[in-house]
């Protein structure tokens, strides 16, 4: 068996007539018990219509003048044979039958044709079966179909969503925008109060602790003023008084007591400074904490926006996947509909080309049988005046060699004949010349 060469079972003869009926292609048991190439050839042309679509009028003559050929009238009827040769050698070869040859039409033997026709008919039931799985590819489209409508729903759906999602992402653009300028800013005014009250909470401790000296110094004043006081209630009881004495006694603890309260009174003046400040920090701790909160809620808007482009780009590839998902189909749905295209023209050629042309080839495979039944007539008819011109050429031979003998023999009675006249001269001519010399 050959490289490539596919294996088939070789049918008998009349499954092979009976297959052909099937196909739409008569023919008898003895177009291949005795095959003729004019049947042969016309059995093959059916064939190429009914797999190719391809018949003599598809068949065009090429330009001859872009050939550069000096008589291209020679060559209109050999070009569209060896069209047709070319195509029924890639129906065969695409059958199994990788060695055919003009050889096998214009010259067909039995056997050879027996295999060849085998060949076609396992190649036809093959495409028969084939052409049955029409139905689950169309099937398998309309399934392909709604998937791609859902698909298509699917990425409109999905797109507008990212659309709302970009127009949100837009209009919130000069806002985020602002938000971050002012993080910046407070961010920065946040810097500087730290700074700030870092400096003032030395500040406050020192005040803090100046207060809580001078607030020592004014109980220990008070405590020794109540002290004096007793004192000198005591001693009122036990001494003689003297009101000279008393007098700048009591000057001058008045005067002490003055200078205490002026003391006491500072005291108290800076601690309401002090608290006054206190204060001031306090508040500007409180707007640190409202900074900060908003810091906050700026952080977490950030997130929200990083959370936002995160499923924007989750979505986006989403989108990708679902458009060559739907690429893809769309392009597995042209070809299956291309190849439905397809099998459907070529369906409905060959019935129509066949129901149209099966009387018309059937004409023509009679005329063909007529044909040689005619010449095979001739034939016999030849055959019966070559018999004859055999035996007339046998019996002009025989009378060519009797004339031969014959003529050979007077030939011979002529030389002879010849010869003796030659003598009978030669004599004259010698008594003729003794004469003359007598005389």
């Amino acid at each position: 068996m050959a490289d490539g060469e596919m294996t088939f079972p070789t049918l008998k003869i009349p499954e092979i007539v009976s297959c052909s009926e099937e196909l739409r292609v008569p023919m008898t048991e003895d177009d291949i018990k005795n095959p003729q190439p004019q049947v042969i050839r016309k059995v093959l042309e059916m064939y190429l219509e009914l797999f190719l679509n391809l018949n003599a009028d598809d068949i065009k003559q090429p330009t001859f003048e872009a050939m550069m050929i000096d008589y291209p009238q020679l060559h209109e009827d050999s070009v569209p044979l060896l069209v047709k040769n070319a195509a029924m050698g890639l129906m065969l070869r695409a059958c199994g039958i990788m060695d055919f040859s003009m050889h096998d039409v214009i010259k067909p033997q039995s056997k050879r044709i027996k295999k060849i026709l085998s060949a076609i008919i396992n190649f036809a039931k093959f495409r028969e079966m084939q052409m049955a799985s029409i139905d689950q590819l169309l099937e398998e489209r309309d399934m392909l179909l709604n998937e791609q409508a859902t698909l298509e729903q699917d990425v409109d759906q999905k797109a507008l969503e990212v659309q709302t999602i970009r127009d949100e992402r837009a209009a919130d653009a000069p806002r985020v925008a602002q938000l971050e300028e002012d993080c910046k800013e407070l961010l920065l005014k946040i810097t500087e109060l730290n700074n700030e009250q870092a400096g003032l909470q030395g500040e406050v401790r020192a005040i803090k602790d100046q207060i809580t000296d001078v607030t020592d110094q004014a109980s220990k004043v008070v405590f020794e003023v109540q002290s004096v006081q007793q004192e000198c209630n005591q001693m009122r009881s036990q001494i003689v008084q003297s009101p000279e004495r008393i007098k700048k006694e009591i000057v001058r603890m008045g005067t002490n007591v003055e200078q205490e309260k002026s003391s006491l009174a500072a005291a108290e003046h800076r601690a309401r400074d002090l608290a006054h400040r206190v204060e001031m920090v306090h508040a500007t701790h409180s707007d640190l904490e409202k900074c900060c909160k908003s810091i906050t809620d700026v952080g977490n808007e950030m997130e929200k926006l990083k959370d936002a482009k995160q499923e924007i780009d989750v979505l986006q590839e989403e989108i990708s996947s679902e458009k060559q998902q739907l690429k893809d189909i769309t392009a597995a749905e042209q070809q299956l509909k291309r190849q439905i295209a397809m099998t459907q023209d070529r369906i409905l050629r060959t019935v129509n080309q066949y129901d149209m042309k099966r009387d018309a080839s059937a004409q023509s495979i009679e005329t063909t049988r007529k044909e040689r039944e005619r010449l095979a007539a001739e034939r016999q008819k030849c055959a019966d005046m070559t018999k004859e011109n055999q035996i007339y050429v046998q019996q002009v031979n025989e009378k060519i060699s009797d004339a031969r003998s014959q003529h050979a023999m007077e030939m011979d009675q002529l030389r002879s004949e010849h010869s003796g006249l030659l003598q009978q001269i030669q004599r004259y001519h010698t008594d003729l010349e003794n004469t003359m010399m007598a005389n």
